[in-house]
């Protein structure tokens, strides 16, 4: 066997490697997800149990149970404060509707719209009535109302936009909240793997050698200064919401904190959630408005665009196609789940291709550094 022929045995291998562990991923994901979870819980946390050894001279045993007890808290306060924005969001429902048509009100006083959508009803219909009513019954209510006779813009509106920005918003709160719920039905076992994970780690004070020590450095880095800029945001949207007097304040807060590990959408999405609440809320001020509006954007941008890379510089070293492919396969195959962890373990999957020469090429590929696979294909051409 010549060496291209290796080589392309190789590539074969490597993709039919690839696709079975993608099937093992998705197949076993209700054992997979708890356990990699706890793994990077544990690098989190970690460094609050060695602070409490190092500084307080507390037992590693009281240490450990003491960290793991606040973040248990902590996630039930999260769970808690979710469940009471749904509900309070869900409860104030009606005001926001009146808020909306006092909003239309006043845009067709300013710029009527009559002339731009004049009433249907005038409208002489090119087709029989009867095929319009079967139109209507086979569309939803939103395109029913929408092709009703006699109806108004300003009804179609109020009765149809608010309902799709307020359940737009609702849907996301519910999807995010049935994410933890669901991580609180296998909260035992995260928590039995993580309670093994801290109590079976080496004290040493270095961190191992090869793929491990790299793994542990590189996703250790990551996830504290992740998480120390999603607090950092979090907590200064809530503060600005809430002293703009916006309604769910903190829950956008803590929504800011969670959505910012996804990357690239997340801190998209947790700036554009509370424009819907912001707009229709009915003691905001035009001034109060616009900063409501634009403050968080601006701490998303400052924080996400400019302090977070400086202070994560090249750790993970991978390119943002690479993030956003990554975002795709983890989230179709975990879930919400896999897109928060969608570059930690990309980068960990990086790690272990650099280790191997084979696989070289793949990981620099993963970094888009495309020159090194012209060079590499090039010293496997036969001379």
């Amino acid at each position: 066997m010549t060496e291209q022929e290796r080589h392309i045995q190789t590539v074969c291998l490597m993709i039919l490697a690839g696709v079975a562990t993608a099937a093992a991923l998705y197949l076993f994901r209700a054992v997979l997800i708890p356990f990699v979870l706890s793994i990077f819980f544990m690098y989190a946390i970690t460094p609050l149990v060695d602070l409490q050894v190092s500084r307080l001279r507390v037992p590693r045993y009281v240490a450990i149970l003491s960290t793991v007890l606040v973040a248990v808290l902590i996630f039930a306060v999260v769970a808690r404060v979710m469940s009471t924005s749904i509900s309070m969001l869900t409860n104030n429902a009606d005001v926001y509707k009146q808020r909306f048509e006092q909003l239309a009100d006043k845009l067709d006083q300013w710029a009527p719209l009559d002339m731009l959508l004049p009433d249907i009803s005038e409208k002489p219909s090119a087709e029989p009535a009867p095929q319009t009513e079967s139109v209507a019954e086979q569309t939803d209510p939103v395109a029913s109302t929408l092709i009703a006779p006699g109806v108004s813009w300003q009804q179609i509106t109020t009765g149809n936009v608010i309902t799709l920005m307020g359940g737009g918003v609702q849907e996301i709160l519910l999807r995010i909240a049935g994410t933890l719920l669901g991580l609180l039905s296998q909260g035992l076992l995260i928590l039995i793997f993580l309670l093994f994970l801290l109590l079976g780690e080496r004290h040493t004070g270095k961190p191992p050698d090869g793929f491990l020590g790299a793994v542990e450095s590189r996703v250790r880095h990551y996830i504290i200064i992740k998480t120390l800029i999603s607090a950092l945001t979090g907590v200064l949207v809530g503060v600005l919401l809430s002293v703009l007097g916006v309604d769910l304040a903190m829950a956008f807060g803590l929504f800011a904190f969670l959505l910012n590990f996804i990357p690239s959408i997340g801190s998209i999405i947790a700036t554009l959630l509370p424009l819907p609440v912001v707009l229709l809320s009915p003691d905001l001020s035009g001034t109060l408005l616009m900063l409501a509006i634009v403050l968080p954007g601006a701490v998303q941008v400052t924080l996400g665009n400019i302090v977070e890379p400086k202070l994560m510089g090249r750790s993970l070293d991978l390119h943002p196609v690479t993030v956003l492919l990554a975002l795709i396969f983890w989230g179709s195959i975990w879930g919400m789940v896999g897109m928060f962890l969608a570059t930690p373990m990309t980068a960990v999957i990086k790690i272990f291709f650099e280790q191997q020469e084979h696989t070289r090429p793949l990981a620099n590929m993963l970094a888009g550094r495309l020159d090194s696979l012209n060079a590499f294909a090039e010293a496997k051409e036969p001379q």
